[in-house]
């Protein structure tokens, strides 16, 4: 009886002690948890995403989006919640009191990794375009934080695009042009291989702004770079026509970069008229708008502001009202001789006088051009060269 009495003791000291050891390892596992906070390239601001947002929209980070967290063999995939803390229902990170190194990538999905990520060929509105805001981050962490939060570094890696219509040709005043799609070319893959495909992505549209986020990479002068679609309306906005132009050569770009283009169309093609450059971080919004008619009138006047005198005017076949263009020299340059070098492609015929007493005419090139009617350049004391058609007047 003593005997089973003392067995009876032992099992209920030995149950005691499990569930004291199982309470502790539970405890040990709590207070261990790696609490996770993240940032992007320093700033304390996540972007997930809103890459086209404006600054107040970047500062946020949406429900449900989700990051991958690696460290010594263990993978868990973190979640936004409605509280805005970063949770799984199932698992977490322990701290194991040993240095250890944590890797971790954005999107958190199984089409990336820490290694590579993928793009998406269609960014065609906010959700869309945030699958591709691929990021990653490494820390490498010595002693656990009394708080047992790891903070999280994300570097972007890829490069954002951003197309913007300055003006459109004076060709198409009788029209209505917009800029109502943009492809923009670039591999898939984030770092890209030399042998992987240059692919046509759907740009993201927002306040007649388009957004890519492309993979960063070496120039390629040969492959195209934008595939940019517009439309024509008439008078009261409907569509009548699209035309498709191509700018070719792809620039060099670089991670986490935001490079702004602003574009000029014409009526057959499109040119890059410049290019801004700035760390993609800030989140700082892109204003939109419509473009503006680009008028001989305001050609000529930007051109000569800017100090060039070498200008190319791209005008209808049939345009005639050469006054406009007279006057625009006149009240941007009154007072220069000899000095500009004017080119005017399209037109086919220079009416009577459209040019006489252009004191600012040093040479005037019309490759376009059947016929010029008499006094057309009469009284340009200073203009020395007129090209037509192959044939030069000296």
């Amino acid at each position: 009886m003593k005997i089973t009495r003392y067995m009876g003791a032992f099992a209920v000291i030995a149950m005691l002690a499990a569930c004291s050891t199982d309470d502790e390892l539970g405890a040990n596992t709590a207070a261990n948890e790696v609490k996770i906070a993240a940032t992007v390239g320093g700033n304390s601001i996540f972007t997930r995403s809103n890459p086209v947002g404006t600054e107040a929209e970047q500062q946020s980070f949406n429900e449900n989006d989700a990051i991958s967290v690696t460290t010594e063999g263990k993978t868990v995939v973190y979640t936004k919640n409605k509280t805005g803390q970063w949770a799984n229902a199932n698992d977490y990170q322990l701290w194991t009191g040993n240095a250890q190194t944590f890797e971790a990538f954005y999107p958190g999905n199984s089409t990336n990794s820490i290694s590579e990520g993928h793009i998406e060929a269609d960014q065609s509105d906010i959700t869309k375009i945030a699958q591709s805001d691929y990021m990653t981050c490494t820390e490498n962490v010595t002693k656990i934080p009394d708080t047992r939060q790891l903070t999280l570094n994300f570097e972007r890696q890829t490069a954002r695009i951003i197309v913007k219509v300055s003006a459109f040709g004076n060709e198409f005043e009788t029209r209505i042009p917009t800029l109502s799609a943009v492809e923009v070319y670039s591999k898939l893959k984030v770092p890209a291989g030399e042998s992987d495909s240059y692919v046509g992505i759907q740009a993201c549209k927002k306040d007649n702004v388009f957004y890519a986020l492309v993979s960063p990479g070496t120039a390629n002068s040969t492959e195209k770079f934008l595939k940019l679609t517009v439309t024509y309306n008439d008078g009261v906005g409907n569509p009548t026509q699209t035309k498709e132009l191509y700018v070719t050569g792809i620039p060099a770009l670089e991670k986490a970069e935001s490079y702004t283009y602003d574009v000029r169309i014409g009526k057959d093609n499109a040119i890059i008229g410049s290019v801004s450059v700035a760390d993609w971080g800030t989140g700082d919004a892109i204003t939109g708008g419509d473009a503006s008619i680009l008028t001989p009138e305001l050609i000529i006047k930007q051109a000569l502001a800017a100090g060039k005198t070498d200008i190319t005017l791209n005008l209808a076949k049939d345009f005639n009202d050469f006054s406009k263009i007279r006057n625009a020299i006149r009240n941007a340059a009154p007072n220069d001789e000899g000095t500009i070098e004017l080119t005017i492609i399209g037109v086919e015929t220079i009416p009577e006088e459209a040019f006489k007493r252009m004191s600012q005419l040093k040479s005037v090139k019309m490759p376009d051009v059947k016929e010029i009617k008499k006094y057309a350049f009469s009284e340009c004391q200073y203009l020395t060269v007129v090209e037509e058609i192959g044939r030069a007047h000296v």
